[in-house]
Protein backbone atom coordinates (compact mmCIF):
# COMPACT_ATOMS: atom_id res chain seq x y z
CA UNK A 1 0.00 0.00 0.00
CA UNK A 2 1.56 3.58 -1.03
CA UNK A 3 1.68 6.38 1.70
CA UNK A 4 -0.76 8.71 2.11
CA UNK A 5 0.01 12.37 0.58
CA UNK A 6 -1.64 15.41 1.87
CA UNK A 7 -3.06 17.13 -0.38
CA UNK A 8 -1.34 20.67 0.86
CA UNK A 9 2.22 20.18 1.89
CA UNK A 10 2.97 16.59 0.15
CA UNK A 11 3.82 15.46 3.58
CA UNK A 12 3.86 11.04 2.93
CA UNK A 13 5.63 10.71 6.24
CA UNK A 14 2.81 8.77 7.88
CA UNK A 15 4.88 6.21 10.51
CA UNK A 16 4.18 8.26 13.11
CA UNK A 17 1.42 10.42 11.99
CA UNK A 18 -2.07 9.71 12.09
CA UNK A 19 -3.41 11.35 8.67
CA UNK A 20 -6.66 12.15 8.34
CA UNK A 21 -8.76 11.02 5.12
CA UNK A 22 -11.48 13.67 4.19
CA UNK A 23 -14.50 13.33 2.10
CA UNK A 24 -15.95 15.84 -0.18
CA UNK A 25 -19.92 16.38 -1.14
CA UNK A 26 -19.21 14.80 -4.91
CA UNK A 27 -16.53 12.82 -5.06
CA UNK A 28 -12.39 11.96 -4.88
CA UNK A 29 -10.55 14.93 -5.93
CA UNK A 30 -7.38 13.78 -8.06
CA UNK A 31 -6.60 9.96 -8.01
CA UNK A 32 -2.96 10.45 -7.67
CA UNK A 33 -3.37 12.11 -4.24
CA UNK A 34 -6.31 9.86 -2.86
CA UNK A 35 -8.08 6.24 -3.65
CA UNK A 36 -11.99 6.27 -4.65
CA UNK A 37 -12.72 7.55 -0.55
CA UNK A 38 -11.83 10.92 -0.38
CA UNK A 39 -8.42 13.41 0.49
CA UNK A 40 -5.64 12.67 2.47
CA UNK A 41 -4.26 15.29 5.06
CA UNK A 42 -1.52 15.60 7.58
CA UNK A 43 -2.37 16.02 11.09
CA UNK A 44 -1.05 19.82 10.43
CA UNK A 45 -3.72 20.07 7.95
CA UNK A 46 -6.80 17.81 8.58
CA UNK A 47 -8.86 20.68 9.60
CA UNK A 48 -8.35 22.84 6.35
CA UNK A 49 -10.09 19.57 4.40
CA UNK A 50 -12.76 19.06 7.48
CA UNK A 51 -14.08 22.49 7.21
CA UNK A 52 -14.63 22.15 3.97
CA UNK A 53 -16.68 18.66 3.71
CA UNK A 54 -20.04 20.24 2.61
CA UNK A 55 -18.58 21.57 -0.66
CA UNK A 56 -17.77 19.48 -3.93
CA UNK A 57 -14.49 19.00 -5.33
CA UNK A 58 -14.44 21.78 -7.24
CA UNK A 59 -15.38 24.38 -4.51
CA UNK A 60 -13.20 22.80 -2.14
CA UNK A 61 -10.26 22.55 -4.60
CA UNK A 62 -10.72 25.95 -5.49
CA UNK A 63 -10.99 27.24 -1.76
CA UNK A 64 -7.38 24.73 -0.80
CA UNK A 65 -5.50 26.09 -3.95
CA UNK A 66 -4.14 29.15 -2.95
CA UNK A 67 -3.44 27.51 0.82
CA UNK A 68 -1.35 24.54 -1.32
CA UNK A 69 2.38 24.39 -0.76
CA UNK A 70 2.18 22.40 -4.23
CA UNK A 71 -0.74 22.79 -6.64
CA UNK A 72 -3.55 19.97 -6.69
CA UNK A 73 -3.90 19.30 -10.71
CA UNK A 74 -7.06 20.71 -12.11
CA UNK A 75 -8.77 18.43 -14.28
CA UNK A 76 -11.30 18.53 -16.53
CA UNK A 77 -13.09 17.40 -19.73
CA UNK A 78 -14.06 18.10 -23.24
CA UNK A 79 -17.54 17.03 -24.00
CA UNK A 80 -19.00 16.66 -27.64
CA UNK A 81 -22.73 17.00 -27.37
CA UNK A 82 -25.54 17.11 -30.31
CA UNK A 83 -25.18 20.74 -30.16
CA UNK A 84 -23.48 22.01 -27.82
CA UNK A 85 -19.29 21.51 -26.36
CA UNK A 86 -19.16 21.90 -22.56
CA UNK A 87 -16.30 21.40 -20.13
CA UNK A 88 -16.95 19.81 -16.70
CA UNK A 89 -14.94 19.19 -13.54
CA UNK A 90 -17.03 16.47 -12.92
CA UNK A 91 -15.68 13.37 -11.94
CA UNK A 92 -16.81 10.51 -13.96
CA UNK A 93 -14.72 6.72 -13.54
CA UNK A 94 -15.89 6.07 -17.83
CA UNK A 95 -17.14 7.85 -20.94
CA UNK A 96 -20.36 5.96 -20.09
CA UNK A 97 -20.90 8.06 -16.82
CA UNK A 98 -20.93 11.17 -18.98
CA UNK A 99 -23.46 9.94 -21.50
CA UNK A 100 -25.54 8.82 -18.67
CA UNK A 101 -25.20 12.08 -17.47
CA UNK A 102 -25.74 14.15 -20.45
CA UNK A 103 -28.32 12.82 -23.09
CA UNK A 104 -27.15 14.51 -26.19
CA UNK A 105 -23.99 12.78 -25.35
CA UNK A 106 -21.82 12.40 -28.73
CA UNK A 107 -17.70 11.91 -27.42
CA UNK A 108 -15.76 13.19 -24.91
CA UNK A 109 -11.85 13.73 -24.10
CA UNK A 110 -9.71 13.58 -21.06
CA UNK A 111 -10.04 14.48 -18.24
CA UNK A 112 -7.27 17.31 -18.74
CA UNK A 113 -5.21 19.68 -17.53
CA UNK A 114 -5.45 23.35 -18.62
CA UNK A 115 -2.21 23.05 -20.59
CA UNK A 116 -3.22 19.50 -21.92
CA UNK A 117 -6.50 20.71 -23.53
CA UNK A 118 -4.89 24.08 -24.74
CA UNK A 119 -2.54 21.45 -26.29
CA UNK A 120 -4.90 19.71 -28.05
CA UNK A 121 -6.72 22.64 -29.16
CA UNK A 122 -3.50 24.77 -30.83
CA UNK A 123 -3.32 21.30 -32.62
CA UNK A 124 -6.53 20.41 -33.84
CA UNK A 125 -7.67 24.06 -34.45
CA UNK A 126 -4.82 26.44 -35.53
CA UNK A 127 -6.65 28.94 -36.20
CA UNK A 128 -7.29 30.74 -32.32
CA UNK A 129 -10.70 32.09 -33.31
CA UNK A 130 -12.27 28.54 -34.21
CA UNK A 131 -11.98 27.77 -30.35
CA UNK A 132 -14.84 26.90 -29.01
CA UNK A 133 -13.70 28.38 -25.58
CA UNK A 134 -11.02 31.26 -25.77
CA UNK A 135 -7.85 31.35 -23.63
CA UNK A 136 -9.18 33.37 -21.11
CA UNK A 137 -12.18 31.36 -20.62
CA UNK A 138 -10.39 28.35 -20.33
CA UNK A 139 -8.28 29.68 -17.95
CA UNK A 140 -10.70 31.28 -15.59
CA UNK A 141 -12.83 28.24 -15.74
CA UNK A 142 -9.79 26.32 -14.43
CA UNK A 143 -9.03 28.49 -11.71
CA UNK A 144 -13.15 29.09 -10.64
CA UNK A 145 -15.18 26.91 -8.29
CA UNK A 146 -17.38 26.28 -11.30
CA UNK A 147 -18.03 22.98 -12.23
CA UNK A 148 -19.45 22.92 -15.99
CA UNK A 149 -19.50 25.99 -18.63
CA UNK A 150 -20.55 25.38 -22.45
CA UNK A 151 -19.12 27.28 -25.26
CA UNK A 152 -21.37 30.00 -26.29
Amino acid sequence: MQAPRCAICDATDWHDRRFELVRFADAPLYAEITGPQGIWFCPDHAQLGLERQHLTTSQASAELTPLQIRPIPVVAHYVLLEHDIMLTKRKYQSWREIQDAWPDYKTSLGPWSEQDLIEYLEDDFPDEATWPFTRAVISSFYKSAQETIKAP
